[in-house]
């Protein structure tokens, strides 16, 4: 193929029905033009998506890129890395950034869920206000790589029951998030 032509398709050795998740990272591609042809339509009804730090934000890409199957792609001038994909991926590297600033404490714990068959541990986060709570709230996460847009609804979840902690219906409840039950998944997808 020509310069920055690329035909791409799934890889399914570990699959039996089709399943095409991509996400893929260009190195140094400052403001050239790259094509690159799905051989199956695989595309969110916005397209795709586009991240240019390292896939901690990300943005819908100009709809006049896509035609078909077919993405035209001008990357931005001085752009070190720039990464496309299915949709607004979500990682672990994600998931730690959001959680940078929560104060942990002994209502607030970070813990392990479990460590998965590829030694990730996966994260689980629990807010329990008080010692006996009367209920407990479990919400989960990412039983598949490709629903990305659910973590990113858990830390609205999570931000919410942290600011309105002072409502005495959210503190009688233990609240237990587990932003990727599928980590390995999601780290590999």
């Amino acid at each position: 193929l020509e310069k920055n032509i690329y035909s791409i398709e799934p890889d399914q050795r570990i699959g039996t029905m089709f399943w095409f998740y991509w996400c893929f990272k260009l190195l140094n591609p400052q403001d050239q033009i790259f094509t690159f042809h799905l051989n199956k339509k695989c595309m969110t009804s916005k397209g795709y998506a586009i991240s240019i730090d390292q896939g901690l934000t990300w943005q819908w890409a100009n709809p006049k890129t896509l035609k078909d199957n077919t993405i035209t792609f001008q990357a931005p001038t001085n752009a070190k890395e720039v990464i496309l994909s299915l949709g607004m991926t979500y990682t672990l590297k994600n998931w730690q950034f959001f959680m940078q600033n929560k104060k942990i404490s002994n209502e607030i714990s970070l813990e392990t869920l479990c460590t998965t068959r590829n030694g990730r541990s996966s994260p689980l986060l629990r807010i329990k206000r008080n010692k006996i709570p009367e209920n407990k709230i479990i919400i989960t996460a990412r039983h598949h790589c490709c629903e990305m847009m659910a973590s990113y609804a858990l830390e609205g979840m999570i931000d919410y029951v942290l600011q309105n902690s002072n409502i005495p219906d959210i503190q009688n409840i233990e609240f237990v998030f587990i932003p990727m039950v599928d980590l390995d998944g999601v780290e590999e997808g």
